[in-house]
């Protein structure tokens, strides 16, 4: 799976297109987001409009990517998040500590 990414006012926005997540994927988005953050970006956007199904390696992921971006002192939010998986988030406790919202146009504005 190749990373699809964007700018957009200056939120680095990733989106996980996949269902399916392998250890290269991961590890795709790990040399991403530190290639990104090293650059000086502080603001992202986990797009996750195109996931309806959510197991636990997109959990261990997006927990990857927050803490990797809090150790470098920028904000990471989910956008895109249907009730399901919004549910699914609610459920784990992730919500508590990543906000989630339901599009990514509505997590870019929160910056």
């Amino acid at each position: 799976m190749g990373i699809e990414s964007s700018i957009i006012d200056n939120v680095l926005i990733l989106k996980i297109n996949s269902e399916l997540l392998s250890e290269t994927d991961n590890n795709q988005f790990d040399n991403f987001l530190n290639d990104n953050l090293d650059k000086g970006i502080s603001k992202i956007v986990i797009d996750i409009t195109g996931v309806s199904y959510f197991n636990s390696s997109h959990i261990g992921l997006i927990v990857r990517l927050y803490s990797t971006a809090k150790n470098k002192n920028a904000t990471l939010t989910i956008g895109g998040s249907g009730k399901r998986i919004s549910d699914l988030l609610e459920g784990v406790k992730l919500s508590s500590i990543i906000t989630v919202f339901p599009s990514v146009a509505e997590a870019i504005d929160s910056f």
